[in-house]
């Protein structure tokens, strides 16, 4: 009996989980990505926004994959208080697998590095802060 209770309690929480991933699946392709993005040909949005956090990452990263929801958490929590249009902050990511050009550019050898852009200009020094979407938008 306790197996059957527990059971059926599993099914329920992977079908309300499954029901979760397809509404963010779906607001996703209705709403776009919380977090872009960045490649060598999207470079310039860092000089369209006044703030930039840049999460440099490596999928095969396991800190990199724990970071992605937070990041991805934070952004939408910060689009509340900064919408896209108002041009203020905006939260990207770059693949340094894949944009192995950028990572050299901006010296990155670890994962993740989340660097911060100030009007298109680096700051010198790289976030070190904590990693929570509140500590973020601080």
């Amino acid at each position: 009996d306790l197996v059957f209770r527990y059971n059926s309690s599993l099914r329920k929480y992977y079908r309300m989980n499954r029901i979760v991933i397809l509404l963010f699946l779906t607001l996703s392709s209705v709403f776009g990505e919380p977090v872009l993005d960045l490649k060598a040909f999207n470079e310039k949005k860092l000089q369209e926004y006044e703030v930039v956090l840049v999460n440099f990452y490596a999928d095969w990263c396991r800190f990199s994959r724990q970071l992605h929801p937070i990041f991805e958490n934070t952004a939408i929590l910060l689009e509340e208080s900064y919408p896209a249009e108002s041009k203020k902050v905006l939260l990207a990511r770059i693949d340094c697998e894949d944009q192995q050009q950028l990572a050299q550019k901006y010296h990155i050898s670890k994962y993740p590095t989340i660097k911060i852009f100030h009007n298109g200009s680096i700051l010198k020094r790289e976030y070190r802060g904590n990693r929570s979407p509140q500590d973020f938008k601080k």
